[in-house]
């Protein structure tokens, strides 16, 4: 979540992550990240994707609507830093940035992405962009370095588009990247 967006994106991009969360069973790992001037979480490790996780979530998103900031690449190292082991053993790794693509530190994103991408054990990152075709080149460019995928979302409610980006997503996650990993 990022960016100094208004109403309806900040309603884009809830919607896009509570769609996401809703997808989410049992067998998977989660960890919520919120960016505004600072980077707030829901919990700071991976929790297992349990009903009441889901629910408790979807509520610390609800009651966390500060708006403003441009410093994704806070977010994004302290998710990239979040613990890779839980109590299944290893676990499929991806990271998922809902943003307006209005950031201030577009070089360290790229580094982050970059050193990300040499580790065994590296965390895909894949982005919805929400507004932002003008800003492409950052999503493009960070999924790519990630690689992950960028979607290019509007925050119109009338377009069904978040739900198929997010379809897309979760299918390229579904395909494993390396075989013997479990997903």
């Amino acid at each position: 979540h990022s960016g100094s967006m208004g109403g309806a994106k900040w309603k884009a991009a809830d919607w896009a992550v509570n769609s996401f969360l809703s997808t989410l069973n049992d067998r998977d790992y989660f960890a919520l990240g919120l960016f505004h001037n600072t980077t707030t979480w829901f919990k700071k490790h991976l929790v297992p994707a349990t009903e009441s996780n889901v629910h408790a979530a979807t509520r610390y998103l609800d009651e966390n609507r500060d708006s403003g900031g441009t410093n994704l690449g806070v977010a994004l190292e302290q998710a990239l830093g979040l613990g890779r082991k839980t109590a299944q053993g290893s676990t499929a790794r991806h990271v998922l940035v809902v943003t307006d693509a209005q950031v201030s530190d577009e070089a360290r994103l790229f580094r982050l992405a970059d050193a990300e991408s040499q580790r065994d054990d590296r965390r895909r990152i894949n982005v919805i962009c929400i507004d932002a075709a003008p800003n492409s080149f950052l999503a493009n460019e960070l999924a790519e370095r990630g690689g992950g995928v960028a979607y290019f979302v509007t925050s119109d409610p009338q377009e069904e588009d978040v739900t198929t980006a997010l379809e897309g997503i979760l299918a390229d996650w579904a395909e494993p990247t390396l075989v013997h990993l479990r997903l």
